[in-house]
């Protein structure tokens, strides 16, 4: 659904400033100033500039009511050792924007383009994240375009969970929209989560695909998507863990393979199931007589919410699996 323009004066400020912030080190990077910190890192890279955008965040989430109110900032580096951080590049400008949130950048040859949601409040006191797009020169400061949001919801999918876009252009000139969000027709909750693919070639009419990745148990956060040595990658959080899967189609039948990164004791921990499926959780019922397990998990071959009688060797890699959860 296209949206109309907002209109209002910012009412949100934060004190960050840019020449102050260490330039020698990004690892465990926190912003000088009072109760900062840094959320979703948004990495990309061109021309040899590594650029890393990343949310301003004031009190871990709690600012405007605890709406977020993040803001976009971006630091960039040449040899990943030195850093220059640089003013806001996608602030809050306006009262109805409660907070900037994560997304992603792309470069059509001759100009950037920045990808997020805005959360935002409804006239009816709803909370929605909504489609908003800023385009930029040299990748450093962003102007917002209008209308502002572009894109308030797509049927059959959640209002309040429409966030996290992760954009890429074909070879057409087609822009390709990843959205993390849920579907409003499920069988059970915890199948709901998805990635909803909108496609547009002017940016003004879009068009709503079938999901790039559904049946997942929650919204798949901050997805990524690449294509590295003949494989098509999707990388996405569920749960403070990280997942990818991957294809040889750029849409379709992901292999089973799964890594999974847990953050256990502040070590990240990795895992590869590659005949097996990653079970996060489970639900035993009975299906003609015969006992059956849902799984909720990324899929093979469509990647949409299943049922399947598990042989002895999936039941096995699913038990080493939760053993080592």
């Amino acid at each position: 659904m296209i949206a109309g323009c907002a209109i209002g004066q910012a009412q949100f400020s934060v004190k960050y400033d840019s020449e102050v912030q260490p330039k020698d080190n990004i690892q465990y990077f926190t912003p000088a100033g009072n109760n900062l910190f840094v959320g979703d890192c948004i990495p990309f890279y061109k021309d040899g500039v590594f650029y890393l955008y990343w949310l301003l965040d004031e009190g871990h989430h709690s600012a405007l009511n605890g709406l977020g109110g993040h803001q976009w900032c971006v630091s960039t580096s040449s040899d990943l050792k030195s850093w220059r951080h640089h003013p806001i590049a996608i602030g809050i400008d306006e009262n109805w924007e409660k907070s900037i949130c994560t997304g992603s950048v792309t470069f059509d040859g001759k100009q950037y383009y920045a990808f997020y949601a805005t959360r935002l409040i409804t006239q009816d006191d709803q909370i929605n994240e909504q489609l908003s797009y800023a385009v930029s020169k040299d990748g450093l400061t962003f102007k917002k375009q209008k209308p502002n949001p572009f894109y308030t919801s797509a049927p059959g999918y959640s209002k309040r969970h429409f966030r996290d876009p992760k954009v890429i252009i074909d070879k057409e000139g087609v822009f390709h929209l990843f959205v993390s969000s849920e579907t409003d027709n499920y069988v059970i909750s915890e199948g709901r989560g998805c990635l909803v693919h909108l496609t547009s070639k002017d940016l003004k009419n879009w068009q709503v695909q079938e999901p790039l990745i559904s049946g997942m148990r929650d919204v798949p956060e901050c997805p990524d998507y690449f294509q590295w040595n003949g494989w098509y990658y999707l990388v996405y959080g569920q749960g403070g863990d990280t997942y990818y899967v991957k294809s040889r189609n750029p849409r379709h039948y992901w292999n089973n393979g799964l890594m999974l990164l847990k953050q256990r004791n502040s070590k990240i921990i990795g895992g590869l199931l590659r005949d097996g499926f990653r079970v996060r959780e489970k639900i035993k019922i009975m299906v003609r007589n015969v006992l059956v397990v849902v799984l909720f998990c990324v899929k093979p071959i469509s990647c949409r919410m299943a049922i399947w009688q598990l042989s002895s060797r999936q039941k096995l890699f699913g038990l080493l699996d939760l053993l080592c959860m």
